[in-house]
Parts: structure tokens; C-alpha cells; sequence
């Protein structure tokens, strides 16, 4: 299961929230505690068994250290990521039981060092089939929005030969060189194993940047609002075993 939020921008509406962290209306389901990570475009990912979160409100977590992943074998745990424009890879093993959240903007998932992308450093760190997970792309911006001045260097760990590219057709971006995120999500993951029936992409929305609810935006988007310190809530979690 996941969810979508768009959380408020200032200091003061922190109390709606927290209640929006601490219980999701959406979905009517009540979590023991929330562990969000402090993404920083690395390719750490964190489980929230290990040591080092800081509690920031009750039942709310926020790892210590700097991690663009959590990960969980407790259906009673909520994870979660805070996002721009960032799209988010929703990693689920079910035999085992097993659930992780990954932040995948373009510097998590092509390191500009030439290292290895979180992806790829997920799959070789940490106990999570490659052959039997279920993979769900979701909740970013799309090629539609995300034009770029200039394309990063396709170097070897990128795992593909070239950008899936474009050009930008709405936003402040429109005409630039776009890169699509979740087609060069989905090209690392094929190329480490998986197949296209493990790999999922949500469409509800295709793009967070441009969405609309009455003509409002419907989500927070960097790219459209760069002074604002508003940002999306990306939850994920697993149901109990029946």
C-alpha cells in the first residue's frame, strides 16, 4: 500500500501534519509509528530496526544520519519520504515479507561521481530478491516537466548506454532537454534482472509537477514554486500477514 500527500509549507500548520503523519484519512489506516529519511541524493538506505533516528513528534521518526532509502519487515511501520519533484521506487518482497522506499531523483540513480546508483546498491547490499520483488514507480515529475540545461554524463554505473530523452512541454522547462525518470528507472532495473511484470508504474498521476485538482495544483513541485519550502509526503507500508 502507499499514499500520495501534499503537506503543508508552514511552521505553523505543522499540527495538521502531524495528524496527517500520524494517521492516514485517506486510507482509514492507523500506523504504530512513521520513519521518514534525510534524502541527500546518496545511495544509503537505512532499516528502521537499526540505530539512529530521532523521534520528532510522537511516533514520528527521521533518521539521524543522511539515507535516501528505509526499509521495514514490520507491517505495523509506516515509511516515508519528503519530495519536490523526486519520484519514489516502492520495493516489496513478498515471500519475505519485506518492504523498502527509495528516493530516485537523477543524482540517486546516476551518481555524478561515476559510483554505483541506488539501485543497483540496493539490490547488492541488502536481502531483497531480485527475481521475485514487486517494484512500483510512483509520485514524481515527468518528462512533461523536467527539462534540464544540461544532461548529466552517461558513465557505466549509469547501467544504460544513453538518457531516455525529450523535450520538456509544460512548465517553466518547456523546450529544454527532458529526462524521463521512471523509463530510466525502469532500464536499470531490467538491466539488473528484474522483468517488465515485476516493475509497476503508477499513473495516478503521471506527474506530480503539473497536476491539477480544480485547476489548483495538486501537488508541491520545486520546479514550479523554487521559493516555496513546501514538499509531498510519500508513505508506504505493508498489510499484516493473514
Amino acid at each position: 500500500m502507499q499514499g500520495n500527500f501534499r503537506v503543508p509549507k508552514k511552521a505553523e500548520e505543522m499540527p495538521v501534519w502531524q495528524e496527517l503523519m500520524q494517521k492516514s484519512v485517506i486510507t482509514g489506516h492507523t500506523f504504530d509509528r512513521m520513519h521518514l529519511m534525510r534524502p541527500n541524493f546518496t545511495t544509503q538506505c537505512l532499516s528502521v530496526a537499526s540505530a539512529g533516528w530521532k523521534e520528532l513528534m510522537p511516533k514520528v521518526f527521521q533518521s539521524e544520519e543522511c539515507s535516501d532509502g528505509v526499509m521495514t519487515n514490520q507491517s505495523n511501520v509506516a515509511l516515508g519520504m519528503t519530495n519536490g519533484d523526486c519520484p519514489a521506487a516502492i520495493v516489496y518482497d513478498e515471500d519475505e515479507h519485506r518492504l523498502a522506499l527509495l528516493h530516485c531523483g537523477l543524482k540517486c540513480l546516476v551518481q555524478p561521481d561515476g559510483g554505483l546508483g541506488i539501485l543497483q546498491t540496493f539490490f547488492e547490499r541488502h536481502e531483497f530478491n531480485g527475481k521475485t520483488v514487486k517494484v512500483r514507480l510512483a509520485y514524481g515529475i515527468g518528462p512533461c516537466c523536467y527539462g534540464l540545461d544540461w544532461l548529466p554524463e552517461c558513465h557505466i554505473n549509469a547501467l544504460i548506454s544513453q538518457f531516455p530523452t525529450a523535450a520538456a512541454t509544460n512548465g517553466p522547462a518547456v523546450g529544454k532537454k527532458s529526462i524521463d525518470l521512471f523509463s530510466l528507472m525502469r532500464s536499470q532495473l531490467l538491466e539488473l534482472g528484474l522483468k517488465h511484470s515485476q516493475i509497476l508504474r503508477e499513473t495516478k498521476p503521471l506527474c506530480t509537477a503539473c497536476a491539477t485538482i480544480n485547476g489548483e495544483p495538486a501537488y508541491h513541485s520545486n520546479l514550479y514554486n523554487r521559493e516555496s519550502v513546501g514538499r509531498n509526503l510519500v508513505l508506504a507500508w505493508m498489510q499484516p500477514r493473514k
